[in-house]
């Protein structure tokens, strides 16, 4: 995925990646005024991190179709509450779009 900067001059315009374009987006957040609409506050992680995403998995998941029929998106903790809220014993992580947990090999 690209995002092209066309406010740039056109000699100077590059390819924005989405990693990037998240970035700047959280960055933008945290320069606002605190009270404005659109204002991250600054003790708040990166929004990568917040979402506990793997970026790669998520771009696969979201261009693949059907990638997420019958199933539930999220951590582990946050299936396991959707499984116990339907009454099943767990959910299936299809997407696989969450980061593993540190230490964790695989």
């Amino acid at each position: 995925m690209c995002l092209l900067l066309l406010s740039a001059p056109e000699s100077q315009r590059s390819c924005l990646n989405l990693d990037d374009y998240l970035t700047l987006v959280d960055a933008t957040g945290r320069i606002i005024r605190h009270g404005k609409r659109g204002a991250i506050p600054a003790t708040l992680a990166p929004i990568l991190d917040r979402l506990d995403l793997d970026l790669d998995r998520w771009l696969d998941a979201v261009t693949s179709a059907g990638r997420f029929l019958g199933s539930a998106i999220g951590s582990a903790a946050a299936r396991a509450l959707e499984a116990a809220r339907r009454g099943v014993a767990w959910i299936v992580d299809k997407a696989r779009i969450h980061r593993p947990p540190q230490g964790a090999t695989g």
